[in-house]
């Protein structure tokens, strides 16, 4: 059985400490965070908050640098890259347009 799309929402009361987003809207109403709150329990967190890995913490001085593989040679001509690319969109914008038809067509039969 399907819930109701109000059942898939988190919402909350909003925070005594915030303004409501909205003048009209009474401060003890629900709000969710699609709606862009300014509660801070449905905010993201502040980037300056967020804490990072151990290891993107180190400085290059904390510990010996891993020594980068050089770049593999290319397999493949730049030449055969680009005719690859090229025969790639040219099978999407056939896909595309055949899809378009397909859809246009459609609506024209539910429209009549």
């Amino acid at each position: 059985m399907g819930r109701g799309r109000s059942q898939l929402r988190r919402s909350h009361s909003a925070c005594a400490e915030c303004p409501p987003l909205f003048p009209a809207v009474p401060r003890e109403t629900p709000v969710d965070r699609e709606r862009g709150t300014r509660d801070p329990c449905c905010r993201p967190p502040s980037p300056d908050n967020v804490l990072l890995p151990d290891e993107l913490e180190e400085g290059p001085d904390d510990g010996a640098e891993p020594t980068a593989e050089p770049p593999a040679e290319p397999t493949i001509s730049l030449k055969e890259l680009t005719d690859q690319i090229q025969a790639v969109m040219q099978r999407l914008d056939e896909r595309g347009q055949a899809a378009t038809k397909l859809l246009l067509e459609k609506a024209q039969y539910y429209l009549q």
